[in-house]
């Protein structure tokens, strides 16, 4: 298409974006369709101040409806509804990129642990304990579970990221934070990591009400020292960094131009659905909007990764300790480590809301959809349609069987 030219101004060149818009009148058009994630990219920030329209990268504003579909003029201040509906249309391409990728890390955790296991089997390397789904040695099973977990969750995200041009230091910030205000916040996240367990709890109670064991899928292991550094390794570091690296990294990165609040309860929805059964999922929940409300305040994805680390390490010493020394002391350690954090946590929200007084002042970006509208695009698409009722069979499994 060429660039329309005004018949009043034959020298005329492209209006710069403060200029008014005319509904009828005419203005040239970007030569070739706008790419999808061209604008997203390079800009993760969507400002909508008042009576402006935000920019791409090359100069070029966002295009009507009619522009988006290749026809028509161009305008440099469409009306507010189109903008809607361009924005509704990305919220709804990005929840669909985003849920196929994670059925995507899903599949390939389950065919990379599942193929590591034949080919360990075809060595002669197998038991009757130990992995009750794989039959393998404990140690060789971490070990394959590490690197099912590191494809699964690593591959699938930087491709996502690849495809979009977002460069891996924009996904997974690192700004510089003051050590006390990181202290304070990981002594946050921590703590309400720690009451995430009571609800958690309560769902279990729940289903036991109802028949059900409620028995949450957990890893065996043993006293031998190669195994338990193994479990650590796989069940403490290896999840905080890659989970983190996929959920406040990637997704949260490419909900984030749809708002900080969005992008937050976005990304811990879908950490909480990932589980894949009731009971972790509502403490994943609530333990995923904390970590994502700290990745926005600090900007430094460290944050969040050492409150997972928290949390899941403690978890990985109880059970380290119950079958070294016995339960007993593993569940005095645990009382100890759980009364610390809440003194701790309670201390750090204190001194953050006295000493640190923007820490939770309300997130700057909001986009121009209405929070139900943001819900319906979210939801509305086939991935997340798909991904929905992956996650749905595999509560009843889990609910059913355990």
């Amino acid at each position: 298409m060429e660039p329309y030219t005004n018949p009043q101004k034959s020298n005329a060149s492209w209006d710069p974006p403060s200029q008014t818009c005319n509904e009828n009148e005419r203005r040239p058009v970007a030569p070739g369709p706008i790419p999808w994630g061209a604008y997203e990219a390079r800009e993760p920030v969507v400002s909508y101040g008042e009576g402006t329209v935000p920019q791409s990268p090359n100069g070029w504003e966002y295009r009507s409806d009619a522009e988006y579909e290749g026809r028509g003029a161009f305008c440099p201040q469409p009306p507010n509804r189109l903008l809607q509906k361009w924005e509704g249309k990305l919220l709804r391409k990005t929840s669909n990129r985003v849920c196929w990728t994670m059925l995507a890390a899903a599949f390939l955790m389950s065919c990379t642990m599942t193929l590591l296991a034949q080919m360990l089997h075809a060595f002669g390397i197998q038991a009757g304990t130990g992995s009750s789904a794989f039959y393998l040695p404990l140690e060789f099973f971490f070990l394959a579970e590490s690197l099912a977990y590191l494809t699964g969750l690593v591959l699938p995200p930087f491709l996502l990221l690849k495809m979009h041009g977002i460069c891996l230091q924009e996904a997974v910030p690192m700004e510089k934070t003051p050590f006390s205000t990181a202290f304070l916040a990981v002594c946050l996240g921590a703590f309400v990591c720690t009451l995430a367990n009571y609800p958690a709890e309560w769902v279990i109670q729940w289903q036991q009400s109802m028949g059900y064991s409620g028995v949450i899928p957990s890893y065996e292991v043993s006293a031998e020292p190669a195994v338990q550094l193994l479990y650590f390794f796989s069940v403490a570091v290896l999840p905080a960094l890659v989970e983190e690296f996929f959920f406040r990294g990637a997704v949260l990165r490419m909900f984030r131009r749809f708002g900080d609040g969005f992008a937050v309860v976005a990304s811990a929805v879908l950490f909480s659905l990932f589980h894949g059964n009731l009971a972790q999922s509502v403490f994943a929940l609530i333990c995923g909007l904390v970590l994502g409300f700290l990745l926005v305040r600090t900007n430094c994805i460290w944050v969040p990764v050492a409150v997972h680390f928290i949390n899941n390490g403690l978890s990985c010493a109880w059970s380290m300790l119950a079958v070294s020394v016995g339960t007993a002391a593993a569940n005095a350690f645990s009382n100890c480590a759980t009364l610390a954090i809440l003194a701790l946590g309670l201390l750090s929200l204190i001194l953050l809301v006295f000493l640190k007084k923007g820490f939770f002042s309300s997130m700057g970006r909001r986009g121009i959809l209405s929070g139900g509208q943001k819900i319906l695009d979210f939801l509305l698409n086939p991935g997340c349609i798909v991904f929905l009722v992956y996650t749905a069979f595999s509560f009843l499994t889990v609910m059913v069987l355990y």
